[in-house]
């Protein structure tokens, strides 16, 4: 089965950096202490963001002859579990595959990127309300169900020279 998880368009200028994120942006909290030499130990919490899911960066440089380089960089990420440090803060564990490479390619021509591959861990329970909920007498009314979901990620890429007398609609 094939989804499409976006269709996005991006523009950006020479030799600019562009990114896309298909996906999602995650907070966790840090907490610095300090025990000063005199007074009182004082706990300062910070929340942070991990971007997840789905990342592209493409910077192009644009030719005479109506070619473009383009540095590829696609990145695919997941949450695969938290971990809870001392301070009872929890940071998430993220898991990654990125690449990265650089292509020449005609205007309007569309190039493929696959390979990034994503295993998604799903932990199912299903269980007889109230039974399934018994200390070791409920094991016998509830399935614990273990899945690893295979994902392939396939990126085509299709650049445009946009000059100033070009419509954007096109």
């Amino acid at each position: 089965m094939t989804d499409i998880l976006s269709s996005p368009n991006i523009t950006t200028i020479n030799n600019e950096e562009a990114k896309i994120l298909v996906g999602s942006t995650e907070p966790y909290v840090t907490s610095t202490t300090t025990t000063p030499a005199a007074g009182p130990t004082t706990i300062a919490e910070a929340v942070n963001f991990i971007e997840v899911g789905v990342k592209l960066y493409v910077t192009p440089t644009i030719h005479d002859d109506g070619f473009i380089t383009m540095k590829i960089k696609p990145e695919v990420s997941t949450v695969t579990r938290n971990i809870t440090t001392s301070n009872n803060n929890t940071i998430p564990v993220v898991e990654t595959a990125e690449a990265e490479t650089t292509v020449v390619v005609k205007d309007g021509i569309t190039i493929v990127i696959g390979g990034l591959i994503k295993d998604e861990k799903i932990k199912s329970t299903k269980k007889i309300p109230l039974f399934g909920d018994i200390p070791f007498l409920g094991a016998a009314f509830r399935n614990e169900t273990d899945l690893v979901r295979k994902t392939e990620i396939v990126i085509f890429l299709t650049p445009h020279i946009i000059t100033g007398d070009v419509d954007f609609d096109q």
